[in-house]
C-alpha cells in the first residue's frame, strides 16, 4: 500500500503537526506502509528521512502571496507528482490553503482521500460551506479523523453530517529513554506558542504566588508568537523578570532537555485538540498541571499522571497552589510524572496510532476485496459478555463477513478479552469514549461492506441470523433492508428483578436488521445522545421510506443483565425516546405545513 502524506510541516519545520508527521510515517514505514510525504510549504526540495521519501514545494506562498503564475506551475508539478506516485491513499493534513492543489487535481491519479483535523482547523469549520475549500475537501474526503474526543465533539457539533465518517486517532509519540531524576531546584516549563488561547497570561499571574511560597521557583516559557511582547511586560510589571525566561521558539531536542531539567509542565490552556506539549510531558516522565479541558483531560488523568484545574473564576489561584504543592512535594511529582509515561505507552505510542491509521487506510484501499456484510458492534466495559457475542458473529453460517468491534473507551479488560481473539475478520478500533451511537458511526466510518449489521456487545446471534436476512435482500433488490425478531434471555448473574421478555418481538432497528450500506448511510448518521440511538436512527429510516421485508425467524437474542444501561438510567432512557418522538412528529408537520 502506498499513502501519500500531504502536510504543511515537517522538520526542521517546529510544530506539532511536524512532529507528528515525522514520527507517525516512521512507525508507518516499520508497518510496511509505503509512505511519501508532500510538504506543501517553505522550501524547494527533495529528500529522504530514514525509510520516508520527502518532497517539499512552496505550494502554500504562492497562493498566499496570490502568485497566480506560480500557482499554475505548481498545480502541473501536483498533477504530474501525483500521476508518477500512484498512491493508494492520500492522506491530507490542511492547516493552510496547498490543499486547493489537492482538489484541482484529483483527476491525475484518482484514489481516496482521508482528512486529519488538527486545532488550527476548528477556526474554519463553522464558515465550512459545501463550495467554500474546506467544504469542498471534507466532503471528498472517505473518511475524517480528529485528534481527541474534544475535537471530533466539536466537529460533529459544527458539521453533523460528518459524524458517519468521522474516528478518532490521537497523536502519539515515541517512546525512548528513560526517565531522568528531578532537578533539586524547582523548575516550571510551559511550551507553545506565545497566542492568548495557550493561557500564558494567567501562568504569569500565578507564577506571583508560587514565587512569595518558592522564591528560587524558575519558570521557562518556551515558543515565540504575537504574544510575547505584551506577555514579557507582564512580567516586568509583576516583578517577575529574574523567575521567568522566554527562550523563544527552540528545537525538539532542547524541549526535551527543558523537561529533563524541570519539575513540572505547566498547560494553563483555554483550547487545545490533542497537545503534543502534553505527550511530549508525558514522553520525558513530567507531571502536567494543566487546565481541564477537552484534548488535556484525555491525555492527563487528574490525580493519577498529573493535575487538572477547572477553568473558573478561583483558576489562577487553584493553579498556583498546585504548582506550589507539587514543587515542594517531588515525591508527588514524581510518581505522577512515572504515572503519565506509563499511560503514554499504554494508550498514545506511535506505534498504537500508526496501526489506527492502518485501519483506516485499509477501509478505504481497494487493494483487496470487499465482504459482504459489516458487523459493527460498539463495546464499553464489555469484558464479561463479549467473547461469546464476538463467537456468535464469527461463527455465523455466512461468513463473507468483517466484524468491527468499536471499542467506546472501556476502562476494564475489554480489549485484553479481544486480543486473544485470533480471525482476521475481526478489526478492533479502540475511540475515546463518546458513547453507543458515536461508536456506531465510526464503524460505519470504515465499514467496506455491501450491507450492514449491528449488534451489542452483550447480545447474541443465532447460527443462521445473517443467512435468511440476506437471502431475502438478496433476491429483492428493492428492499432496503429486511428485519427479523428478538428475544430476550436472563444472563446467570442477574440479581435485579427486571422484566424478561420471553415471547419474539419484531421491531425494525439496526440490531434486529440487515441494511443495505448505501441506504443507511443515506438515512444519515446516528445522534450521540446518551439513550435512544437506533430509535432516533429507525424513525428517519421510515420517513426516509425505508422498503423493508420483515420474517418471523429470531435474529437476536438480547441478554438482560444488572449492568444494561436502560436499568440503569430507565427515567432518562425513557424521556429521550419520547424526545426523539416528538421530534418525528414536529418534522412530519412541518413536511406538510410546507407541502
Amino acid at each position: 500500500m502506498k499513502v501519500l502524506w500531504w502536510t504543511g510541516e515537517y522538520p526542521p519545520d517546529v510544530g506539532g503537526i511536524a512532529t507528528v508527521a515525522q514520527q507517525t510515517l516512521a512507525a508507518l514505514a516499520a508497518r510496511g506502509i509505503n509512505a511519501h510525504a508532500l510538504i506543501a510549504a517553505r522550501g524547494d526540495e527533495d529528500g529522504v528521512d530514514g525509510a520516508i521519501p520527502l518532497t517539499r514545494r512552496p505550494i502554500a506562498e504562492s497562493l498566499i502571496d496570490s502568485d497566480a503564475a506560480a500557482f499554475a506551475q505548481w498545480i502541473a508539478f501536483v498533477r504530474n507528482f501525483k500521476d508518477h506516485q500512484r498512491a493508494d491513499v492520500y492522506h491530507v493534513h490542511p492547516a493552510d490553503p496547498s490543499v486547493l492543489a489537492h482538489l484541482m487535481t484529483l483527476s491525475a491519479h484518482p484514489a481516496p482521500t482521508i482528512v486529519t483535523f488538527h486545532q488550527q482547523m476548528f477556526s474554519v469549520l463553522p464558515s465550512a460551506a459545501p463550495q467554500s475549500l474546506i467544504g469542498r475537501l471534507i466532503a471528498q474526503a472517505q473518511i475524517v479523523t480528529a485528534v481527541s474526543a474534544a475535537s471530533a465533539n466539536q466537529a460533529v457539533a459544527t458539521l453533523p453530517e460528518i459524524a458517519d465518517k468521522l474516528i478518532v486517532i490521537p497523536n502519539g509519540l515515541q517512546v525512548s529513554g528513560p526517565v531522568l531524576p528531578l532537578p533539586s531546584a524547582p523548575r516550571i516549563v510551559a511550551v507553545g506558542r506565545l497566542v492568548p488561547v495557550k493561557g500564558f497570561h494567567d501562568l504569569i499571574r500565578a507564577m506571583v504566588t508560587v514565587v512569595e511560597q518558592v522564591p528560587d521557583a524558575h519558570l521557562h516559557i518556551v515558543g515565540d508568537g504575537p504574544e510575547r511582547g505584551a506577555l514579557e511586560q507582564m512580567c516586568e510589571r509583576l516583578g517577575l523578570t529574574t523567575s521567568i525566561t522566554f527562550t523563544g521558539a527552540v528545537g525538539q531536542d532542547q524541549v526535551r532537555a527543558l523537561m529533563d531539567a524541570s519539575t513540572i509542565v505547566a498547560m494553563p490552556s483555554t483550547v487545545e485538540g490533542m497537545p503534543m506539549v502534553a505527550l511530549e510531558a508525558s514522553e520525558r516522565g513530567r507531571a502536567i498541571v494543566g487546565s481541564n479541558i477537552g484534548g488535556i483531560n484525555e491525555v492527563v488523568l487528574d490525580g493519577v499522571s498529573g493535575v487538572l484545574i477547572d477553568r473558573n473564576d478561583d483558576f489562577i489561584d487553584t493553579f498556583a497552589r498546585m504548582l506550589t504543592d507539587l514543587l515542594t512535594d517531588l515525591q508527588r511529582a514524581e510518581a505522577l510524572g512515572l504515572a503519565a509515561r506509563a499511560r503514554l505507552e499504554d494508550r498514545q505510542s506511535v506505534d498504537r496510532v500508526a496501526a489506527l491509521y492502518e485501519i483506516a487506510y485499509r477501509a478505504v484501499c481497494s487493494d483487496r476485496p470487499a465482504p459482504l456484510v459489516s458487523v459493527i458492534m460498539p463495546a464499553h466495559n464489555g469484558e464479561a459478555f463479549i467473547r461469546q457475542a464476538v463467537e456468535s458473529v464469527l461463527e455465523q453460517g455466512l461468513a463473507d463477513l468483517e466484524l468491527i468491534i468499536v471499542d467506546d473507551g472501556s476502562t476494564d479488560a475489554t480489549l485484553r478479552v479481544l486480543a486473544h481473539v485470533s480471525d482476521p475478520r475481526l478489526i478492533v478500533l479502540p475511540q475515546p469514549n463518546r458513547g453507543s451511537g458515536s461508536a456506531r458511526n465510526a464503524g460505519i466510518a470504515i465499514a467496506r461492506g455491501q450491507y450492514i449489521a449491528h449488534i451489542d456487545h452483550d447480545d447474541l446471534w443465532p447460527h443462521d441470523r445473517l443467512a435468511c436476512l440476506w437471502q431475502v435482500l438478496d433476491a429483492d433488490p428493492e428492499m432496503d433492508a429486511c428485519f427479523g425478531t428478538a428475544i430476550e434471555f436472563a444472563d446467570p448473574s442477574m440479581r435485579g428483578n427486571y422484566a424478561v421478555r420471553s415471547e419474539p418481538r419484531t421491531t425494525r432497528f439496526p440490531t434486529t436488521g440487515l441494511i443495505r450500506a448505501a441506504f443507511h448511510r443515506s438515512v444519515g448518521p446516528f445522534h450521540s445522545e446518551p439513550f435512544g440511538d437506533q430509535v432516533d436512527w429507525s424513525i428517519r429510516a421510515l420517513d426516509a421510506g425505508m422498503r423493508y421485508a420483515e420474517l418471523a425467524n429470531i435474529v437476536l437474542r438480547r441478554r438482560i443483565h444488572d449492568s444494561n444501561m436502560s436499568h440503569r438510567n430507565p427515567l432518562d432512557k425513557d424521556m429521550n425516546k419520547l424526545r426523539l418522538l416528538k421530534r418525528s412528529l414536529d418534522q412530519r408537520k412541518g413536511d406538510e405545513d410546507r407541502a
